[in-house]
């Protein structure tokens, strides 16, 4: 075996291998526990660094993926295996290096609770599901994956057990993705469907690397057959990014994030802000050759990105949960993400992943600081001043929103204009609204972030136990990604900018082991107007939460009685629950009760009169075979009577 296939299966199998050790060793032993489970990160990540340093080296020459023969039933073979290009271990790098830190900051926040062998047991078998997804070579190991990061987000989200909105969060989370997965599965099956009955077993697979040569080949037989069937391989794409759409919380599936906080902070800073989440964005750039031949596609994700955040954007101001925030926040960049895939710019989509992973982490623990130090108090209100008791929580809480408002030189800066560069160029339709769009969410985005640390970090305190600073195993994960958060942008500063920017780019797109279907992306050429406007748009949604909260010149109470209707549509979350509420009410219970009728009414009815005409037919031929001598004599003379009568009449 390949030293980079062994690395794959290592940063695989880590911690899953953690995992096992803790259910079946450690549940009575807390420190053990938690060391296992970091022990498991830090292995995955230490061969993920090796496998960087191979994937990304100057002269890298190797086989990037991996197979093993798994199952096998008629012509169809699925293998499994690990899949160690540029993506796949930029992705890992990311997963690992920001989960060590969140396992690291989790032995902090979670002094003193129950369960703590089955939350770093859980801890590591999400993180496993998750490496799992970045890994794989095909469809089908993708989806074995998808479902186990569902069932351990499930576990994790309803951590606290006890509590029943933990356990409607989690059930809420569940029955969601299940809804993207199902269309997933379809998307799937139509895909594999098409490609058999138009190309024959032979040619038909779910190997990524496989149907990438399909949608790139050369032959004109199966260009013209890929033609020709493009409208329903079409339809398989977006079936299968309803999946995305799901996982990625976007727009109309979105509703399970923020309900998703009621789980642990660290579990919040993991699943949803770098990884879970980003795994319907990293699926569409993985599967991005089946996106890009299909304008309609591209147009579909292009404009749920938008929409998704400048929803979310919108919800973000009227909270005040400070990790209700977050969440809308984590929706709308999310939103940005997808609408870069949408305007064929996955390296775009990328980058933000990349930067977003350690900002919204650091925000993420950072109110995990917060709340720590606040006695486990929330609620922003009963907030203010900490910046004089927990310095370092304030300074890395600080950068982290510099960053996500995309204030220059910090790492959202040069993300977020890669996004806004790629939308100001798009062909998709609508591209100069997506534009437009783009421009007032960065806006929104440093508003709503100025509004949460003016309300957290500066005035007087207004709560009512004593705030005190986190200890060191809390602040130096928090650190560790402000100094990321900081210096993250360098993996692909624009070429305009300096002659050895865009190398995430390069790794993406020109690298020999990178995924070569990456078109040539926005971010390469650095557009001054693009990065002006969006800069201006932040600094502006930074006066206007100055203005409002801090130096209170415009009375924010007097703003929201002259908007009370978009307010009230902003507090109710657009009614998004209620709708689903009244859907389920009414449009699926009337389903229910009328399936309910026509099993209990027609169909038991039906099968109790089949069931009875052969319990009667079978105790009539039951009397035939009683063994009873006067019965068989009785009824041969019957016969021969009948006989004789049928003779006659004959005659």
């Amino acid at each position: 075996m390949e030293p980079l296939a062994l690395y794959g299966y290592i940063i695989l199998f880590a911690p899953l291998v953690a995992t096992a050790l803790i259910t079946c060793f450690t549940l009575k032993h807390k420190a053990v526990s938690s060391w296992i489970a970091i022990g498991g990160m830090l292995v995955a990540f230490g061969a993920n660094v090796l496998a960087a340093m191979q994937v990304f080296g100057a002269d890298a020459s190797f086989e990037p993926v991996h197979e093993i023969e798994w199952l096998s039933v008629g012509h169809v073979m699925i293998p499994f295996g690990v899949q160690m290009d540029a993506l796949s271990v930029m992705m890992s790098l990311i997963v690992t290096g920001v989960g060590l830190c969140i396992f690291v900051f989790s032995t902090g926040y979670m002094k003193g609770e129950d369960g703590w062998s089955r939350y770093f047991a859980c801890l590591s078998l999400f993180s496993f599901s998750m490496l799992g997804i970045v890994l794989s070579t095909n469809l089908i190991q993708t989806f074995i994956f998808w479902e186990l990061v569902g069932v351990s987000s499930y576990a994790l989200i309803g951590y606290y057990f006890h509590k029943d909105s933990a356990v409607d969060a989690g059930k809420k989370a569940f029955l969601t993705n299940r809804i993207g997965d199902f269309g997933m599965t379809w998307g799937i099956i139509l895909l594999f469907y098409t490609l058999v009955d138009t190309l024959g077993w032979e040619r038909a697979s779910f190997s990524y690397e496989k149907l990438k040569l399909l949608y790139h080949a050369s032959d004109p037989l199966i260009v013209q057959v890929m033609a020709d069937h493009s409208g329903t391989l079409a339809l398989a794409t977006l079936l299968i990014f309803t999946g995305a759409v799901a996982k990625s919380a976007q727009v109309p599936l979105h509703v399970w994030l923020p309900d998703a906080m009621e789980g642990p902070t660290p579990v919040s800073a993991l699943m949803h802000a770098a990884t879970m989440v980003a795994a319907g964005v990293f699926l569409v750039c993985r599967l991005f050759f089946m996106f890009a031949p299909y304008e309609i596609a591209l147009g579909v994700v292009a404009w749920m990105g938008g929409i998704t955040a400048l929803l979310a954007a919108g919800v973000a101001f009227v909270q005040h949960d400070i990790k209700k925030v977050l969440a809308y926040s984590t929706l709308s960049q999310l939103g940005y993400m997808v609408l870069a895939l949408g305007m064929g710019a996955p390296a775009a989509a990328m980058f933000h992943l990349t930067t977003h992973a350690f900002f919204k982490a650091l925000l993420f623990l950072g109110s995990g600081s917060v709340i720590y130090g606040c006695h486990h108090e929330q609620d922003m209100r009963k907030m203010g001043g900490l910046r004089k008791t927990m310095p370092v929580t304030f300074w890395t809480f600080m950068i982290g929103t510099a960053a996500l408002a995309g204030i220059a030189p910090f790492s959202g800066f040069w993300s977020k204009d890669a996004i806004l560069s790629a939308a100001s160029v798009g062909h998709v339709p609508g591209a100069p609204i997506l534009y437009g769009m783009g421009v007032l969410v960065a806006l929104m985005t440093a508003a709503y972030m100025g509004r949460c640390v003016i309300l957290t970090f500066f005035g007087e305190y207004r709560g009512h136990a004593k705030p005190h600073e986190s200890p060191v195993s809390m602040t130096g994960p928090l650190v560790v990604l402000a100094t990321a958060s900081v210096f993250a942008g360098v993996l692909s500063i624009p070429k305009g900018i300096s002659e050895h920017g865009g190398w995430l780019e390069h790794a993406l797109v020109g690298a020999t082991t990178a995924p070569v279907w990456f078109p040539g992306m926005h971010e390469e050429v650095f557009l001054p107007s693009v990065a002006i406007v969006g800069t201006v748009a932040a600094l502006f949604g930074l006066f206007l939460a100055y203005m409002f909260y801090a130096k209170k010149a415009w009375s924010i109470d007097s703003f929201v009685a002259a908007v009370k209707p978009l307010h009230t549509l902003l507090e109710k979350k657009y009614y998004f629950d209620e709708a689903y509420l009244w859907l389920v009410a009414n449009v699926q219970q009337t389903i229910a009760e009328t399936c309910g009728f026509i099993e209990v009414h027609v169909l038991r009815r039906i099968v109790d009169a089949v069931a009875g005409t052969t319990r009667w037919f079978g105790g009539q031929v039951r009397l035939l075979l009683d063994g009873h001598l006067h019965r068989y004599v009785t009824l041969a003379l019957f016969g021969a009577v009948v006989i004789i009568a049928a003779v006659l009449v004959g005659n």
